[in-house]
């Protein structure tokens, strides 16, 4: 598409015509595959166990080796002072405040009979994490400060049909989602089962705020999961490698460069 496209956007079942606003372009200094935005926009760069934070405008701020961690794999935040790293390798989570200084000693996940943890997601539950292990297919909820699991889900996997391969994990609008990159499953946020959309999650598949959004080659795909209701417009970063919303704006990757951008 070589026009921009007037989009029908569904938040809070209420249609708005809106269309992307380029606000800027963030040059990185090499090639990342793990980069992650916090809720008021700085950005954090994974390179094994180091993990370096970028404020809005790209500016390299703090950068810190996390030796006893070994790769890192994912970063969430239960706020923008605090933040979770989580080790696949290691099977441990540790927490460090917005200068990417230790809080704490790191949490293993082995110590809760959680052996093969897949991935991570933030909480709205205050020092909480949810988690994937694959283990018998099982959703926990890890409060890291009384070190007690809240909750847990085991078989997901016979319960509903998800595969094992976990594309996506994050809490949003009081449910919990989680896609194998195929389907996407609905949990309320005391893991009864909620729905099954057949539609995938994943870098560039995502839901916030009750709505799927969805970016495909050149196309932006958007549908609101209450009401049904879709739009489809001109995705601004033609085949971007991976996307993050962060507090309204758009993070766009694509090779040495993040693009930033906002619906009007």
């Amino acid at each position: 598409m070589k026009k921009i496209l007037l989009l029908l956007l569904t938040i809070a079942l209420t249609p708005i015509y809106a269309q992307f606003i380029f606000q800027r372009e963030i040059n990185l200094t090499k090639p990342i595959d793990h980069w992650f935005v916090d809720p008021v926009g700085n950005i954090y760069i994974l390179e094994g166990n180091k993990v370096s934070k970028l404020d809005s405008l790209g500016k390299l701020t703090y950068s810190q080796a996390i030796k006893s961690q070994g790769e890192i794999n994912q970063l969430v935040f239960n706020s923008a002072q605090k933040i979770i790293s989580f080790s696949e390798e290691q099977q441990q989570i540790c927490i460090f405040d917005n200068t990417i200084t230790p809080i704490s000693a790191c949490i293993s996940l082995d110590d809760f009979g959680i052996s093969n943890a897949t991935c991570i997601a933030s909480s709205s539950r205050a020092n909480a994490v949810w988690l994937y292990d694959r283990v018998n297919s099982t959703l926990f909820q890890l409060d890291t400060d009384k070190k007690v699991i809240n909750q847990q889900l085991r078989n997901i996997a016979g319960l509903v049909g998800f595969s094992g391969n976990t594309t996506y994990l994050k809490e949003d609008n009081e449910q919990l989602w989680i896609s194998d990159g195929k389907s996407s499953f609905a949990f309320d946020l005391n893991l009864n089962y909620l729905e099954k959309i057949e539609l995938p999650l994943s870098s560039t598949a995502f839901i916030s705020k009750d709505t799927f959004f969805e970016f495909r080659e050149d196309v932006f795909f958007v549908m609101n999961i209450s009401s049904k209701e879709q739009g489809i417009g001109e995705n601004p970063v033609p085949n971007a490698e991976n996307i993050s919303l962060s507090n309204g704006y758009f993070f766009f990757k694509k090779g040495n460069k993040l693009f930033v951008y906002r619906l009007a």
